[in-house]
């Protein structure tokens, strides 16, 4: 896999966390993200740190987004 510069800096502090809770965001969380649309399906991310990954639809946060999961081969 080629990470270019901007993917590198952006996400380079998630190597080395550790996953300690995987959220199904509530109608609540979305109103706080300030996301009014359907379906509400989105996941958070919750680490040991007390940080947390939010999926979205852009880098700018408009709206939620799908996590894709795989294996590299």
């Amino acid at each position: 896999m080629v990470l270019t510069p901007h993917y590198d800096s952006e996400f380079r502090n998630l190597a080395g966390k550790t996953i300690k809770e995987v959220v199904h965001m509530s109608k609540e969380m979305y109103d706080d993200m300030m996301w009014y649309c359907e379906p509400v399906d989105t996941t958070m991310l919750v680490f040991t740190d007390n940080t947390v990954a939010v999926v979205t639809a852009d880098p700018e946060g408009n709206g939620p987004g799908f996590m894709f999961f795989g294996e590299l081969k």
